[in-house]
């Protein structure tokens, strides 16, 4: 009987470790002409209401994993709700000087209907990643974010914002060491 609750147990903590897997994958594609490594940068970010709470999250990690690599940068959501004007946000990019604009946009996403105990929970979503410099009408760098999630995509936050940061090390976007 005890040894039959020991394999009880590791099957529950086993079954419960993959259930809550996360994965998170980056593409991405880049001007050939672009070759500056970008040191200061306004991100914006928008979301489906579902994924109000994983932006949150990934825009500190994303926030924290920039300014390691000496990159400045500030972080502005687009609270659907929100009372700012179209004007009023373009003053505050202006107002920030910064070298280039990064947009974050979700494109698409995946709810698993739960049950009455656990609720609704999101557990897929793309976002669509724009790099602007002031100096050119189109993106000088593109990347497509696709996390994926068991249980919850907030569980993924931290892993997304570290591949996106590798990414644009890997694309010379920024630089890969802090100066």
């Amino acid at each position: 009987m005890y040894r039959f609750n020991k394999l009880v147990i590791f099957i529950f903590l086993l079954a419960t470790f993959f259930s809550s897997c996360v994965s998170s994958r980056v593409d991405s594609n880049k001007r050939k002409d672009f070759t500056t490594q970008v040191k200061k940068v306004f991100i914006t970010g928008r979301s489906s209401a579902a994924s109000k709470e994983f932006i949150k999250l990934f825009s500190k990690n994303l926030l924290d994993g920039l300014k390691a690599k000496g990159v400045e940068c500030v972080f502005y959501y687009y609270d659907p709700l929100g009372l700012e004007t179209k004007e009023e946000i373009l003053k505050m990019i202006n107002d920030y000087n910064a070298e280039a604009v990064m947009n974050i946009e979700q494109t698409e996403s995946t709810i698993q209907v739960g049950n009455m105990w656990s609720g609704n929970s999101q557990t897929e979503a793309i976002f669509l990643v724009n790099l602007f410099t002031p100096d050119m009408n189109s993106p000088v760098w593109k990347a497509s974010i696709n996390i994926s999630a068991s249980m919850d995509l907030t569980l993924g936050s931290k892993q997304s914002a570290k591949r996106l940061i590798e990414k644009m090390v890997d694309d010379k976007v920024i630089d890969k060491v802090k100066k």
